[in-house]
């Protein structure tokens, strides 16, 4: 008897599979939009579709009548006359695409994926970190514990982080999970001590809002400096890369806006020294990283800490044999997207156009246009014996290169018992896309640590950085590279065969200043920073019975 129940529900359940994505869709529709041909789909089925509003746009009105058609069926019908195509990635989930695409290039095709966060009480979460695995792209949780996010394949993996609750992986595929997901808390992470403004507490009595990134997750990806490592790292906290000159640090607001006048920048706590510029720190020098984010950071640093506190904590030595590490990476940057501009042939045709449109109904000049026109007799250093441009100047490729940069770490560490030392050395070479812009950094760092008796133990750091950075976009006006790339016309060379620099002055009529490649190169700002950050301290342990012997 117990069999036929068990068997009755499995047929009955396929039998409800079957309608959702077999047999069971019916429609009637006259020249209604995509959108709602679509709503009216998902009202019939165990499913939903999840896509772009713009790819929906300008698609024309659907006509269609079936009658208990298969998903499949109802999809070819809906997506015949369109740019559009459909795949199944769960049993609740059909992800609308655009053009046409091979198997293997839907596997690799952006797509949205939306949610909500929760407790194990069911109660939204705010704030929750979340991270495309592998990637940079991040978001956090609004208020009512909902998430919106673009990942970058089928494949993808979200990573949910939240402080006091165990680190969750939930590939997109999985929707269903991701609707509703429920974070767990970490009960062994509670018990982690957090350094604060006065003192040190354990997270389970923690009420103030603190973050910690330990040293692993900061350089989980190669950077230059702090700001831009903890970019995506700390929920609340707003990282804004808005240079990207090779060097540059990022723009960190960890109350957000707060005022228009005053500095918004939060206040840096090196080993206990305030302060610091936060960006001249080696990133591989730094142990922990705690952002104190509520009142705790005001209890001890007053109106210092008004926008934040930001403390780190460095790598010091061990006791044991004497270690030694090597750390390094070679990466390469590159422009991602070019902008389509006219080549020469393209462009001599439109200028040409001007110029006798202006003969034609403009004779007396009353308004501008060309002088002369582009040809042989007019610019011989320009065009051939035939009116062909001789160059054909990609102004963005000529500007924008492949940039390779470098970083190399060397450390010692070691000791006894009673006494531990560390020597780290840093290289980095950081090459800029833009040509001539590049950033360097050396850096050197000592600690050393001895415990002289029981109740008495001294140490210190010093930390020695020396960095050039060189900048070749600060300019205004004709002399801004990235102004004069989109200025300068493409029948023109970097340099005439006489060594000469060409530039848009060697037309008549065209203003503007040299071109782009002749600024970068005679035209930048060298910033040279030299920077010592050194401490010493005294640890006395206070007892009831003193030995100072």
């Amino acid at each position: 008897m117990t069999k036929m129940v068990i068997a009755l529900v499995l047929l009955f359940s396929y039998q409800t599979f079957a309608h959702s994505y077999g047999q069971g869709i019916s429609l009637k529709l006259d020249k209604v939009q995509l959108k709602k041909v679509l709503k009216s789909i998902e009202e019939q089925g165990n499913f939903r579709f999840v896509y772009k509003d713009q790819l929906l746009k300008g698609s024309q009105p659907v006509s269609i009548e079936v009658k208990n058609a298969s998903l499949n069926e109802v999809l070819d019908m809906v997506f015949q006359h369109t740019h559009l195509t459909y795949r199944r990635l769960s049993n609740q989930l059909v992800v609308i695409v655009g053009d046409k695409k091979t198997e293997s290039e839907l596997a690799s095709t952006a797509l949205p994926v939306t949610g909500r966060v929760a407790n194990e009480k069911g109660e939204p979460l705010s704030g929750v970190s979340i991270l495309e695995k592998g990637t940079n792209n991040g978001t956090s949780t609004k208020a009512d514990g909902t998430f919106s996010i673009d990942v970058s394949s089928a494949n993808a993996v979200l990573v949910f982080s939240y402080v006091g609750f165990k680190n969750t992986e939930v590939p997109v595929n999985q929707v269903g999970r991701l609707q509703n997901l429920v974070l767990t808390q970490d009960v062994s992470n509670l018990n982690d001590v957090v350094v604060i403004g006065y003192g040190t507490v354990k997270k389970s009595d923690l009420t103030g809002a603190v973050a910690v990134v330990k040293a692993d997750r900061l350089l989980d990806r190669p950077v230059p400096n702090v700001t831009q490592a903890l970019q995506g790292k700390v929920a609340g906290v707003d990282v804004s890369i808005n240079n990207n000159a090779p060097g540059a640090g990022a723009k960190v607001r960890v109350r957000g806006l707060g005022s228009i006048n005053s500095s918004l920048d939060p206040l840096y706590v090196v080993d206990g020294v305030t302060g610091v510029d936060g960006n001249s720190i080696n990133p591989n020098d730094i142990a922990s990283l705690e952002v104190l984010k509520d009142a705790s950071s005001t209890a001890i640093y007053g109106a210092r800490g008004a926008n934040g506190v930001i403390m780190i904590t460095t790598k010091r030595g061990r006791s044991g044999a004497t270690r030694t590490t090597y750390d390094g990476n070679v990466n390469m940057a590159e422009l991602s997207r070019h902008v389509p501009v006219l080549d020469a042939n393209e462009f001599v045709q439109v200028y040409n156009l001007a110029f006798a449109n202006g003969q034609k109904f403009d004779p007396l000049g009353g308004v501008w246009a060309p002088s002369k026109a582009l040809n042989h007799i007019n610019y011989p250093l320009l065009f051939d014996n035939n009116d062909k441009p001789l160059y054909n100047t990609n102004w963005e490729s000529e500007v924008y290169k492949k940039a390779y940069s470098q970083n190399h770490q060397l450390n010692f560490s070691g000791g006894s018992d009673k006494t531990q030392f560390s020597v780290s050395l840093g290289y980095l070479d950081q090459k800029g896309i833009m040509v001539n812009s590049g950033f360097k950094r050396y850096s050197a760092r000592i600690t050393l640590d001895n415990e002289v008796n029981k109740w008495l133990k001294i140490g210190g750091g010093i930390n020695i950085i020396k960095s050039q950075q060189k900048l070749v976009s600060d300019n205004n006006g004709g002399l801004n590279v990235p102004r004069m790339v989109s200025e300068e016309v493409p029948i023109l060379p970097v340099k005439y065969p006489d060594g000469t620099w060409a530039g848009n002055f060697n037309i008549d009529g065209l203003e503007g200043g040299p071109n782009p490649v002749h600024i970068a190169t005679n035209r930048y700002t060298l910033i040279n920073l030299n920077q010592t950050l050194g401490n010493t301290y005294l640890l006395f342990h206070i007892t009831k019975d003193l030995d100072f012997k």
